[in-house]
């Protein structure tokens, strides 16, 4: 059996960000992830909506989780 080498090769620390991050509070850290979040799905949403414009906002929330969020065994057609 042959053994196969796992490599992670990672981005390089950003150390500016590290500095501004370690300027602010815990908080305020959590309140700029979430408003980052909430960008990011946002404009999922907008492009979920372009491509299917018959759907319901509600409908269209729905496929933006189930992007976000993938299950195994389970397809969004």
């Amino acid at each position: 059996m042959q053994e196969q080498k796992f490599v992670l090769d990672l981005d390089p620390i950003d150390w500016q960000q590290m500095e501004l991050l370690a300027r602010v509070s815990p908080a305020q850290r959590l309140l700029t992830m979430m408003a980052a979040s909430e960008f990011a799905l946002a404009g999922l949403r907008g492009a979920f909506r372009r491509r299917y414009p018959e759907l319901s906002p509600s409908e269209i929330n729905m496929r933006v989780l189930a992007y976000v969020t993938p299950l195994r065994g389970i397809e969004i057609k």
